[in-house]
């Protein structure tokens, strides 16, 4: 049985990609993506909601973790690959975001993502849902 759970957590965006959608890694298709960098409090939520091998350093700018979405689906009953919906971005007062406006690293976010725990030998799911911007720093 797939387990899911809804998780929120807060940080500073990074090379996040989320107005548009860009190539996957395999430049077979597209995908809506950001690196949320992580406050010790974030690294400690992080390490109880998803696992540790989640949580990723970079030199740059410490902890963070990689949240995606790729644009298509496929169907689990017919096979079809599908559309999936624009990640839902939203101001700090909960109006829609003004898709023209990059978020810039730095900016202060709220991610809200779906973690599938596929079962026993199997890698958690992480996957991007919705993006608040609290403190926008400017692409």
């Amino acid at each position: 049985m797939v387990d899911r759970k809804t998780i929120f957590i807060r940080g500073k965006a990074q090379y996040a990609k989320v107005t548009a959608p860009t190539p996957n890694y395999n430049k077979d298709g597209y995908e809506w993506t950001v690196d949320l960098q992580l406050d010790e409090a974030g690294i400690a939520q992080a390490k109880a909601e998803l696992v540790p091998k989640k949580i990723k350093t970079s030199d740059k700018f410490g902890k963070y973790v990689r949240f995606k979405q790729g644009t298509q689906y496929k169907d689990r009953i017919t096979g079809e690959m599908k559309n999936r919906q624009p990640i839902a971005i939203v101001d700090a007062k909960g109006h829609p975001w003004d898709m023209s406006q990059k978020i810039g690293n730095g900016s202060v976010i709220d991610v809200k993502a779906s973690v599938v725990d596929y079962g026993p030998g199997k890698e958690l799911g992480v996957y991007l849902q919705k993006i608040r911007v609290l403190e926008l720093v400017p692409y």
